[in-house]
């Protein structure tokens, strides 16, 4: 199977294709956003996607991870804010995706937004998950 892109702050070089997206987004989670906590429950979708985040109040930097279950699908993901403006996308090829590929976005009143996930290649299911951090 092919490895992984590497991603702007390298921070899941090297990480596995094997295994399931759930037990390949946990790890992605773990090398991207140490110490962070879940934002929500992650979500499972078929096909492309949207997920709504709530956000809380105050200051908030996160990241967004979506994993495809098939190592040679091609992922992208972009995040938006509440008046619908994109805010960091990731469509670099591969099965991974990640928002804040160079590091966390962060917002300062919203207090949503949407991650959106698509598939410029292959199809199958993708687990979508955040993270605050």
């Amino acid at each position: 199977m092919a490895r992984p892109r590497e991603l702007g702050d390298g921070c899941h070089a090297g990480a596995s294709t094997q295994g399931s997206a759930t037990d390949r987004a946990r790890a992605v989670a773990e090398a991207c956003a140490p110490g962070g906590t879940p934002l929500g429950e992650s979500r499972t979708f078929a096909g492309p996607g949207e997920l709504r985040l709530e956000l809380g109040a105050g200051p908030v930097c996160l990241r967004v991870i979506a994993v495809a279950e098939q190592a040679d699908a091609d992922l992208s993901l972009e995040l938006f804010d509440e008046q619908g403006k994109s805010r960091s996308v990731d469509a670099l090829p591969g099965s991974v995706a990640l928002i804040g590929a160079k590091g966390p976005v962060c917002f300062s009143s919203e207090k949503s937004v949407i991650a959106k996930v698509g598939f410029a290649r292959g199809g199958g299911t993708a687990v979508v998950s955040a993270h605050r951090l």
